[in-house]
């Protein structure tokens, strides 16, 4: 009875260049087996895409927030980074600064 150098193994086989080869067979069948594509209905699915729905309130409020509002990010990346930083100093915590603020916003207000 012959033994199968690929199924049998390294200490089964007395031959050392069958056994040399049935180690090769092994490690390129092993390869083979990690290289091969996965077959269709186990292949990763494709990545997520986020979306976004706008609800209708959320339109009607973008439409009547009036033409002062701001279209998109209307801060530079240098004004947001001094108005941060002003919010963390405790700048517009000082009473002359909320009183000036509160003047600005107050026709907005009574709209």
């Amino acid at each position: 009875m012959s033994m199968d150098p690929i199924k049998a193994t390294p200490q089964q086989i007395s031959d050392p260049s069958l056994r040399q080869a049935s180690t090769q067979a092994k490690a390129a069948a092993g390869a083979a087996r990690r290289a091969a594509p996965l077959p269709p209905d186990v292949a990763t699915p494709a990545p997520a895409q986020d979306s976004v729905e706008l609800s209708d309130a959320a339109r009607a409020l973008a439409e009547t927030a009036g033409p002062g509002a701001p279209a998109g990010a209307s801060l530079t990346p240098e004004r947001l980074r001094t108005v941060l930083d002003r919010v963390t100093q405790g700048f517009y915590d000082r009473p002359e600064i909320r009183d000036a603020i509160a003047r600005q916003v107050a026709p907005d207000l009574e709209g």
